[in-house]
């Protein structure tokens, strides 16, 4: 199974390494520069997972998912991993109650991306 990927990320040379080793695990990744471009493809297309970083330009990540949520359409339940350079508990509470599939801290570790790209493949993880 291919996974398909959306990696919404402000940073510039982040989204790209993400990217590469997305598509480097055989994901077909769609990636996005904002919170606002990051819904807009959300509501177009199907993902099996979104990756997205809280903080972002536009809408934050907390809003995109919530956004995601309250709608009908192909991802309002796709699991969506946050991305964070926030180590806080707060923070990490508040991405669970909204209903995220979980968070990684920045600077990412891409063998447990890697892990979480496998699990989906594979049918483990939803």
């Amino acid at each position: 199974m291919t996974v398909r990927v959306l990696c919404i990320e402000d940073e510039p040379d982040l989204r790209e390494d993400l990217v590469e080793e997305l598509e480097f695990a055989g994901c077909i990744v769609s990636s996005a520069p904002d919170g606002l471009a990051g819904l807009q493809l959300a509501l177009q297309a199907p993902f099996d997972l979104i990756l997205c970083d809280v903080l972002l330009p536009g809408k934050p990540g907390l809003a995109v998912l919530q956004d995601l949520r309250a709608r009908t359409g192909p991802n309002q339940q796709t699991p969506l991993v946050f991305l964070t350079a926030f180590d806080d508990d707060e923070l990490a509470d508040q991405c669970r109650q909204a209903g995220a599939a979980g968070h990684f801290m920045k600077p990412l570790d891409y063998s447990r991306i890697g892990k979480l790209i496998a699990d989906f493949a594979t049918g483990k993880a939803r």
